[in-house]
């Protein structure tokens, strides 16, 4: 037998042995989302699985609807009395540490049926929850495309982390799946995922050896990290939405972003559906000892600020005529009955509490200003899609 011949056998056997093993003594990976190259992902659908938190310290019953959404199935066509919410997100909206009814939609649900507007006597109120972990807003883009605007909302609500500034671009990130750019006209257009990555990834996922090496090298790197910065904890690539003096992969990073929730306002416009954003209040805007440890750990903390990001948000809200709603992080902050009151141990995803406080200011804004019924049709809303995003594929 040739020598690479023999060393290629070796490396098989070697890999096949730890995969064995892999397979035998470590814990199968709890798996509630499914890879898909039109949206990114999104759970598997009509199911539930079981899912324990680390953050609440429980076991979750994730239920998907046939559309691959976390919660329930909704009617379509709408029923005439029925307003329709659909919440794009990520993890924060996704929210695996609590149940349906703990989420910021089905705390929605609730406020908004229990205190119905007199205008609209008879409404009932449905809210959907679009949230995936991970996702980025240009993969929430494509999810209303492909999926949510199907469900005919009549309001659509964005909500922003610092995340997703980052994971929109291809300089910051290689996490998502579906991305977009500027191209050289300086129009937005969507970038189609090569047919042989995807069929690499999905090999590579078939491997549980893989998938579990994956995670301990990545924290074994991040320990690593933090024992060179003297124990402290590493920041995250997210947390460059923080820093005032921006460098150009940043600033491109907004243009992005700004562009992404452009062009998710003209769809909606299209479609007959009011769209709001919002910026989710994450733990350094809401704790001061947490956003003073960021900033003390940051690289330039002279240029660290916390509420940046929500200031650029707010920017390209107005430069774009999209509804913003400001002030979240300020009621959370004004409520506080305690420290780390509405986030899992004062730096984590919302908690109940939370999800409670941004519910009740989002059904309030609008209660406030209910939304118009929208005379679009199913098929207008599918076939009103431009013709460049449709063929981007």
């Amino acid at each position: 037998m040739l020598p690479i011949a023999r060393r290629l056998l070796t490396v098989i056997c070697v890999l096949g042995t730890l995969e064995l093993c892999t397979r035998c003594f470590a814990p199968p990976p709890v798996e509630l989302a499914c890879r898909d190259d039109q949206v990114g992902l999104r759970y598997f659908p009509s199911t539930t699985r079981p899912f324990y938190s680390h953050e609440s310290k429980r076991t979750i019953d994730i239920r998907a609807n046939a559309c691959g959404l976390r919660g329930p199935d909704f009617a379509v066509p709408k029923p005439d009395n029925v307003v329709r919410v659909a919440v794009l997100g990520d993890s924060y909206i996704a929210a695996h540490a609590l149940n349906d009814e703990e989420c910021l939609t089905g705390q929605m649900a609730e406020i908004l049926n229990q205190r119905p507007n007199p205008a609209a006597r008879g409404t009932r109120w449905e809210v959907m929850n679009c949230g995936v972990v991970g996702s980025s807003t240009g993969q929430q883009l494509a999810l209303y495309e492909e999926v949510v605007r199907k469900l005919e909302p009549d309001v659509v609500i964005v909500a922003v982390s610092p995340d997703d500034m980052v994971d929109n671009s291809e300089e910051l990130s290689n996490k998502p799946i579906v991305r977009y750019r500027i191209n050289s006209s300086g129009e937005l257009e969507r970038v189609p995922c090569s047919s042989a990555r995807l069929a690499a990834g999905a090999e590579l996922r078939r491997s549980r050896f893989y998938e579990w090496q994956q995670s301990k090298v990545n924290r074994l790197i991040r320990e690593i990290r933090a024992t060179i910065r003297g124990g402290e904890q590493e920041i995250h690539k997210s947390k460059l939405a923080y820093l005032t003096r921006e460098s150009e992969r940043v600033q491109r990073a907004w243009t992005l972003t700004s562009r992404i929730l452009d062009e998710l306002r003209k769809q909606t416009e299209r479609d007959g559906a009011e769209l709001i954003v919002a910026f989710v209040p994450v733990a350094e805007q809401v704790y001061e000892d947490y956003s003073e440890q960021l900033r003390r750990e940051s690289e330039a903390p002279e240029q660290f600020d916390v509420q940046h990001p929500e200031r650029r948000l707010r920017e390209i809200c107005q430069q774009a005529g999209i509804t913003y709603l400001p002030g979240l992080a300020e009621q959370m902050r004004a409520a506080l009955p305690r420290p780390a009151a509405f986030h899992f141990d004062g730096q984590g995803h919302l908690n109940a509490a939370g999800h409670r406080q941004l519910a009740e200011k989002l059904a309030g804004s609008l209660l406030e200003k209910p939304p118009t019924h929208s005379s679009r049709s199913q098929a207008e809303r599918v076939t009103s899609r431009p013709a460049d995003l449709r063929g981007a594929r």
